[in-house]
């Protein structure tokens, strides 16, 4: 679909873990990879999947709003939701999703350049142990 992501181990991090726990939709918000200084921008999707229909197992997708020049699977990320965008929904077609995450992604790194948001960069919850 042109939105790669990382799929999050709930059993990795305490704030992904807590990310199972809230309302399914689509999120923004910082992340960090294990053996990076850097704090990236995320859109992040919790929930179901429903226009994709693979189950009712709740997944946490992470969408890093950089270019990396390596793939990171298997490495640990640490993710810190911010804000919420929309609750999850299921779309008609995959080009319809598709659309919708374009928006997601827009609204996200909107949000990501608010005050508040650059700010929380640096929250210590965000460190790796």
């Amino acid at each position: 679909m042109g939105f790669p992501t990382a799929n999050l181990d709930p059993a990795s991090d305490v704030n992904i873990a807590a990310l199972c726990s809230m309302r399914h939709g689509v999120y923004y918000g910082w992340a960090r990879l294990r053996g990076f200084s850097d704090t990236v921008g995320v859109a992040l999707n919790v929930g179901v999947r429903p226009t994709i229909d693979d189950g009712d197992q709740i997944s946490i997708e992470a969408h890093v709003l950089r270019h990396f020049d390596h793939d990171f699977y298997g490495e640990e990320m640490s993710c810190l939701a911010l804000g919420f965008i929309r609750p999850e929904q299921k779309f008609g077609s995959l080009e319809e999703l598709v659309e919708r995450i374009e928006e997601d992604v827009r609204l996200a790194k909107d949000a990501l350049t608010e005050t508040k948001a650059i700010v929380a960069r640096d929250d210590p919850r965000l460190l790796l142990a």
